[in-house]
């Protein structure tokens, strides 16, 4: 890869179309993602739609950081909340997506801090761009803005990848591993604390 100048900027609202695509593109192979969207024919359509959701929830309330290249071209995205939303109102069906996203939250939301803190609920790195430190560019960006306000840091990851790439940047287990019934895919609470 040539060398590539990157830099964090708050997300706006006419960033939330390619930070959608960004999304997709980071997420779709993802074991959880595959676990709740099993059907590669209508994944990338339930992505986009669970991530515009998101992402229009959570830019103009300036919870999102862009990593763009020099030209503004989206390479990752991290997004928060105060406090974990409440789920789209389609998560209340009976059908095996809105089962799986509740039951995701069910095993979640029981685990998460009850202090305030900011909630990384995704962040997101383009397949081209990973293993280069971009990602490392990207957390230490969503560090400092809680640490300006004073704040933990709570996310669960999702995979062995992710839980040492956030135990390489200061975050510690934040109770036990959760396991999502019927599979054997595993959540793990971490936590970082501003010093």
């Amino acid at each position: 890869m040539t060398s590539i100048t990157a830099s964090v900027r708050v997300a706006d609202e006419t960033m939330i179309d390619d930070l959608v695509n960004l999304c997709v593109e980071a997420f779709s192979d993802e074991a959880l993602t595959v676990w709740t969207h099993p059907d590669p024919a209508t994944r990338t359509c339930m992505l986009r739609e669970m991530f515009g959701y998101a992402l229009h929830t959570a830019v103009p309330a300036g919870g999102v950081l862009a990593l763009t290249t020099s030209t503004g071209n989206p390479m990752g995205a991290a997004f928060w909340e105060a406090q974990p939303p409440s789920p789209p109102a389609d998560t209340v069906g009976e059908d095996p997506l809105s089962q799986r996203l509740r039951s995701i939250q069910q095993v979640t939301s029981h685990h998460r801090p009850r202090t305030p803190h900011f909630y990384l609920a995704s962040m997101a790195i383009h397949p081209e761009y990973r293993n280069h430190g971009f990602g490392t560019a990207l957390l230490s960006a969503v560090i400092q803005r809680a640490r300006e306000a004073k704040q933990m840091i709570y996310l669960e990851a999702s995979s062995q990848d992710n839980l040492r790439f956030y135990r390489r940047h200061g975050f510690v287990d934040h109770g036990k591993e959760l396991v999502l019934p019927d599979t054997q895919l595993r959540l793990y609470p971490m936590s970082y604390a501003i010093r």
